[in-house]
């Protein structure tokens, strides 16, 4: 997949064919599964209480800051112009992470689990900015 060459051809989003608003769809569900977002989450306080404390450190981190960077890059620059046909997914599922990360980590007794939630709490900060569609809100994707 060529980042510019699908920039190009969707300049215009009137000729994008309809099936890329599936392949997009697609995508997000991906790399919403791989950062943990709301509703692919289901996964994430299961595998961080079952794993060695090493690993779950490693969870919490390298995955979720390689699967943000592609979001950011496929979003930003490939289906930049498509930012109407997948904002209002990315504003939904920022704001469900957000509210179910907060939550459900008030009850936890296992700090992994805590962990799990927070993690899942603070890809949806993250998304706030994926949200925005613009540089700027791309930039503060990494100030968090």
């Amino acid at each position: 997949m060529d980042f510019q060459t699908l920039h190009q051809t969707l300049m215009t989003p009137a000729a994008a064919p309809p099936g890329l608003i599936v392949g997009i769809v697609f995508i997000l569900v991906g790399l919403s599964f791989k950062i943990s977002a709301v509703p692919f989450h289901m996964w994430t306080p299961d595998v961080y209480e079952g794993a060695p404390t090493p690993v779950t450190v490693f969870f919490a981190t390298g995955p979720k800051v390689a699967a943000m960077a592609l979001l950011l890059r496929v979003m930003g620059t490939s289906f930049a112009e498509l930012v109407p046909a997948w904002q209002s997914l990315i504003i939904l599922m920022s704001i469900a992470s957000m509210v179910l990360g907060s939550f459900a980590a008030i009850g936890q007794r296992n700090i992994k689990r805590l962990m799990a939630y927070s993690s899942i709490g603070h890809m949806g900060y993250a998304l706030i900015g994926l949200a925005v569609g613009s540089s700027d809100g791309f930039a503060a994707c990494w100030s968090i």
